[in-house]
């Protein structure tokens, strides 16, 4: 995967304000050469209206750029892969795709077990919990994986999230 430069570490932009639906429409793009590569069908559903978090929004890319990448390699040729943010007191984020076989150490990473081979996935959690967000992967009953992703909006109390 050819990261970005803007994504080292030392160049950090600083907390602000931020539309969510913007960061996940670019992490997206970052990544919709490989979902053509790989021939997955891919949807984005973003509420129509803006969704302001508190936070850093190349750290918040880079968290939802590693869980699109994990679960395009996991997929299987044809899959789905789907993208949702919608509002409900705190931004709830689903990325989910169907016929994913997802990794023994991938879950384990998600747990905080470390892994040579998926330790972005540890840093994406540490990355939406210190956004006062939380992260909770599931299996679905499709053979596919979900990533559900919580952040507050500005001006809730981040404990809702």
């Amino acid at each position: 995967w050819d990261l970005p430069e803007h994504f080292n570490w030392p160049r950090r932009t600083p907390a602000r304000e931020i539309d969510i639906r913007l960061v996940i429409e670019q992490a997206t793009r970052r990544i919709k050469h490989e979902i053509t590569a790989r021939r997955i069908r891919h949807t984005l559903a973003l509420s129509p209206d803006s969704l302001i978090v508190h936070g850093e929004d190349q750290l918040l890319e880079l968290a939802l750029l590693d869980l699109l990448i994990v679960l395009t390699e996991a997929c299987d040729t044809g899959a789905n892969l789907h993208v949702e943010a919608q509002p409900s007191g705190h931004v709830g984020i689903v990325v989910r795709a169907d016929s994913c076989k997802l990794p023994r150490q991938v879950l384990e990473a998600l747990d905080g077990v470390p892994s040579n081979q998926h330790v972005g996935l540890s840093v994406a959690r540490m990355i939406i919990e210190s956004h006062h967000g939380r992260l909770v992967v599931s299996r679905e009953p499709d053979a596919g994986i979900r990533f559900d992703l919580s952040l507050p909006l500005c001006g809730r109390d981040p404990t809702l999230a």
